[in-house]
């Protein structure tokens, strides 16, 4: 008899913290992506961009890298100054007791004018809350 209690106790411990971590990566999943790439990400490395005309696309959905990281891959299309242009970039979120953190690495950017070394974003990990997400 205490071998199946045991057994059972186990089966529901591993069913709580399975739907512990399950429920942390919807929170990520959940997460509104592709404005995030139109407002924030486009904002930062082309400032002279309207995000309202700008549209997003995923390339790759979001889907758990680990325990506490999302990743997705985006595409952004926007209108610069003459021309119309593309971005694709790698956006990681992850949950972590400080608060939802963001990190965007740029794939591929046709409009190579912009040095990234101005930008507050890319390859460095971000606050969410810093940014005014939630």
């Amino acid at each position: 008899m205490k071998k199946l209690f045991v057994a059972f106790a186990l089966c529901v411990a591993f069913a709580f913290a399975s739907a512990a971590f399950a429920g942390e990566g919807q929170a990520l999943r959940d997460f509104d992506w592709l404005e995030f790439a139109k407002t924030d990400i486009l904002r930062d490395l082309h400032p002279t961009a309207k995000p309202e005309e700008a549209t997003a696309e995923f390339d790759k959905q979001p889907a758990q890298i680990s325990e506490h990281t999302t990743g997705a891959r985006i595409e952004v299309f926007y209108k610069g100054w003459m021309n119309k242009h593309s971005m694709k970039v790698n956006v990681k979120l992850m949950d972590t007791d400080a608060g939802k953190m963001a990190f965007v690495e740029v794939l591929q950017d046709t409009n190579s004018g912009k040095n990234l070394t101005g930008s507050k974003l890319v390859e460095r990990w971000n606050l969410l809350a810093d940014l005014g997400w939630k």
